[in-house]
């Protein structure tokens, strides 16, 4: 047996379908000695014997007996290959203890495992991967692991279903209160159900607790849903359940009592055979002559009631209990109860008044009739009769104003209607008015002609103011004469001098039948004007000043500046015309008014909201006043300066003013500032700056200007210094560090303008371009964007640029082509384009087609156009727009002078 056993063995060469060794890439283990395998390449050693019983296991060469395991079934054999081979004849599916064999080929000979003095088995679940190693209640042991059965898990040394166990519901230790089920892993009652007194109920029918936890039904109720209810539809009466289906006492509801003829049926009270309760009798409608077809419906004496309706002898009709000829009874006509009106008579069942008559509450003629003439209703009013259905006149009247009128005597209506006779007259006679004596008739008025002034010589020839009729002509007084009928004095009458038609211009006067126009004065087309003052006619009849007269020459705005709530327009003569609010102490005036200071003079003037005031004299001195509370004045003192001071060591040919600091351009192109100093902008570090003091490092300004908290400078060489707060951006350095000191803005050197807003910067340069930089949420930057610009950005779509203005979140050009274009902020209509929104690009300012200069306030824009006239827009609530009223604009309007 043994030998044939041995023969039996051989080897299980690799697959073709397997894949090579190296393919594996030691993605998988080899099995060591004695493990099961499928192919020789399964083992460490490479080589998989295949045994008697259809296994497999990894074996491995050998040189004797002594190289293969100590079981007596175990021999070095050859079997198919050149090579010897550890081989095992297995005689035993499981090991078999103390018989010295490796019954199951394994390797190992009697393997067993002893826990106790007894053999276990690998898989007994009390000695689990080691003695004494028990498993939960309902665990099996697998693999040496003890493992739940599916849909279980170990919770405290036993299996429990998680879904169902009231101690363990969805989790380990999660316990249901008492009385409370674990379903589906939550602890709860089923539907319907609620916990009761410790436990589930369904509170839908349970009687003790209906809808709720201790709501108790009566005895002899039922929980029906959740609601105390009467069995089978009953209801509640009395403290008792009744039927009130079938119950005569309580038919369909409580103490609803049936008449003693009647029953309950189906909880409503019926009388039987289907009749009608009448009273408290059933009876039969068909029949029942006393309730023929409706309950105390009589039929009359002897006539039957046949399928509800009385039957009346010969045809007749039962009415008010009696049988009627409803075809010829006047009181019932057709039916019951139809009664003919006056006149009238019944014939075939209807109503009808004689041949030729109409029913009107009355048979009467409506062809005569004077209050139905025609149809019922129409009277015939003023006189009027009526004849053959109309109103009309009697013989010899006709109708006028209402009433019918005798023509030929009728004082109101003498020979026409309205034609009515004066109250001075004798009447109306043959149709005409007459007057007394030898007066005529003359428009309704009784008048003598030979003296009458309205009716002189014949009617209606009317006398001159001032003229008297003298038998029967017009007569002026003497030295006078009729001109346009008024008598006048040709020598001093101002509107006929010296011939009638002859006018004085307005302003001059007539002496002597001359008209003289005051010293001083020239007619011109009809009026006195003074040659050296008159806007109107300066210097000669007919030119015209756009905006002022002096010395008989015009004066013309030629420079224009807004502030935050105000503008000015500096005349040719050096005069300033100004209007708004320039501060909380001042107001110029709601339209353009004359400013005395500073005198006409001034080279430069300029004014900011928190009312501090300066301007440059011809000798070059800086004069200033106003609130000086921080310095603004640059006295060296913190009072008030209601009138002008000339500060001591400065000189300018031009200066910017504004809250955080004055600045002035010297001659020699450099700058002093002071103020508040807020920012820094007065170009020094952090506190007040009483005095002028020299902005450092600047040399060759060619202009200057402040913001609200910045300041920056213009050098002849069109380079750009700026200093003061940077949190925007708005010094251009391409950082966001605020300087005491100027620092150099980025990639400007052809700037020939410079303009600042509240928090940002532009610069118009030489050939038309305009680059702005700071601060951008509104669009101030023109560039189509929102983003802050730390240094100089083109302005989108600008290249003939002529002018330049910012002030507050905005900015304007004037334009070669005679636009003016804004963008930035817009909600108070400072672009000018009819809308009150921002805008990231240039819109242009209304239709204005000659602009040559623009300005720029907080929330308002001014453009003077090649004219001279001035055009503003925007905010006008502190009357900014100069047009005599507190209202916005959204489009340009023309400032009134």
């Amino acid at each position: 047996m043994r030998r044939v056993g041995w023969l039996a063995l051989s080897m299980l060469a690799l697959g073709c379908e397997s894949p090579p060794l190296d393919a594996l890439d030691g993605a998988v283990a080899l099995a060591a000695f004695g493990a099961p395998c499928a192919v020789s390449e399964d083992c460490e050693s490479g080589i998989c014997l295949a045994l008697e019983d259809g296994r497999a296991v990894c074996s491995r060469v050998c040189g004797a007996r002594t190289d293969c395991p100590a079981g007596r079934n175990w021999e070095c054999v050859q079997p198919d290959i050149d090579a010897r081979v550890c081989g095992c004849v297995p005689n035993a599916s499981a090991e078999i203890c103390g018989d010295g064999l490796d019954n199951d080929c394994n390797g190992d000979a009697d393997d067993c495992r002893f826990c106790e003095g007894e053999v276990v088995a690998p898989e007994d679940p009390r000695h689990c991967g080691g003695c004494g190693r028990a498993c939960p209640d309902g665990a099996v042991c697998d693999d040496a692991a003890c493992v739940c059965p599916e849909g279980t898990a170990d919770c405290g040394g036993r299996c429990v279903d998680l879904s169902s166990d009231d101690l363990h519901c969805g989790r380990c230790g999660s316990t249901c209160p008492d009385g409370v089920p674990c379903l589906d892993g939550d602890c709860g009652c089923g539907f319907g159900e609620r916990v009761c007194e410790g436990g589930c109920v369904d509170v839908f029918e349970d009687p003790t607790n209906c809808g709720d936890c201790g709501v108790r039904c009566a005895v002899d109720e039922v929980c029906v849903r959740g609601t105390c209810a009467c069995p089978d539809g009953g209801m509640r009466c009395g403290g008792a359940c009744l039927s009130v289906q079938a119950d005569p006492m309580n038919c369909g509801g409580c103490r609803n009592v049936c008449a003693s003829a009647q029953r309950c049926v189906r909880g409503t009270c019926t009388c039987p055979d289907g009749g009608a309760l009448c009273g408290r009798d059933c009876v039969d409608l068909d029949a029942d002559p006393m309730h023929c077809g409706a309950c105390g419906r009589a039929c009359p004496a002897g006539a039957p009631c046949v399928r509800g309706v009385c039957d009346c002898p010969m045809g007749g009709v039962a009415c008010s209990g009696l049988c009627v000829d409803t075809l010829n009874d006047p009181n019932h006509c057709g039916a019951c109860g139809m009664r003919c009106g006056p006149g009238q008579s019944c014939v075939d069942g209807v109503c009808a008044c004689p041949a030729g008559e109409t029913y009107c509450g009355r048979c009467l003629d409506t062809s005569s009739d004077s209050f139905n003439c025609g149809f019922c209703g129409r009277t015939c009013t003023g006189g009027q009769v009526c004849q053959d259905g109309s109103c009309v006149c009697p013989d010899g009247e006709v109708r006028c104003g209402g009433r019918c009128v005798d023509l030929d005597s009728d004082d109101d209506h003498c020979g026409a209607c309205d034609s009515r006779c004066p109250a001075a007259s004798d009447g109306c006679m043959a149709g005409a008015c007459t007057c007394p004596g030898d007066g005529e008739l003359c428009g309704g008025f009784c008048a003598d002609l030979s003296t009458s002034n309205q009716h002189c010589g014949a009617c209606f020839n009317r006398c001159p103011f001032g003229g008297s009729c003298d038998a029967g002509a017009c007569r002026c007084p003497a030295g006078e004469v009729d001109c346009d009928g008024r008598c006048v004095v040709l020598d001093s009458s101002r509107v006929n001098c010296g011939a009638c038609g002859n006018r004085c211009p307005s302003g001059g006067t007539c002496s002597s039948g001359v008209c003289e126009c005051p010293a001083g004065e020239t007619d011109c087309g009809g009026a006195c004007r003074d040659l050296d003052s008159a806007e109107s006619d300066c210097g000669m009849c007919g030119n015209v000043c756009a905006v002022t007269c002096v010395t008989g020459g015009c004066e013309t705005v030629v420079g224009l500046r807004a502030s935050e709530t105000s503008a000015c327009a500096r005349l040719s003569s050096g005069r300033l015309l100004c209007w708004g609010t320039p501060g909380p102490t001042l107001f110029f005036g709601r339209a353009p008014t004359l400013v005395t200071v500073p005198p006409p003079t001034a080279i430069d003037f300029d004014h900011s909201i928190d009312d501090t005031h300066c301007y440059v004299a011809t000798d070059q001195s800086v004069h200033c006043w106003g609130e000086n509370g921080l310095n603004q004045v640059g006295d060296g003192t913190t009072t008030d300066r209601p009138s002008p001071i000339r500060l001591s060591g400065v000189t300018a040919t031009q200066l910017s003013v504004g809250p955080p600091a004055t600045c002035a351009r010297a001659a020699d192109g450099t700058v002093r500032c002071w103020g508040s100093n807020y920012g820094s902008a007065a170009g020094a570090p952090p506190g007040r700056v009483s005095t002028p003091t020299v902005v450092p490092g600047l040399a060759g300004v060619a202009e200057v200007h402040v913001g609200e908290r910045h300041a920056c400078a213009r050098l002849d060489d069109g380079t750009v210094r700026c200093w003061g707060s940077n949190y925007d951006g708005q010094l251009g350095d391409g950082t966001t560090t605020s300087a005491s000191t100027p620092v150099v803005v980025s990639g400007l050197s052809d700037a020939v303008q410079i303009a600042l807003g509240r928090n940002h910067t532009c610069a118009r340069r030489a050939a038309g371009a305009v680059s702005c930089w700071g601060n951008n949420v509104l669009g101030q930057i023109g560039d189509g964007g929102t983003g802050d610009r730390l240094t100089p950005t083109p302005v989108t779509g600008l290249t003939d640029a002529i002018d330049l203005a910012a002030s507050g979140d905005h900015a304007c050009v004037a334009r070669s082509s005679g636009r003016a274009s804004c963008w930035g902020a817009g909600s108070s209509g400072q672009l000018g384009d009819g809308l009150r929104r921002a805008s990231r690009a240039p819109v242009d300012a209304g239709t204005l087609t000659d602009v040559v200069a623009v300005a720029a306030g907080a929330d308002h824009s001014c453009a003077r156009t090649s004219g001279g006239g001035v055009w503003c827009w925007g905010e006008g609530g502190a009357y900014q727009l100069g047009r005599g009223f507190s209202s916005d604009s959204h489009i340009p309007v023309v400032v009134a002078w």
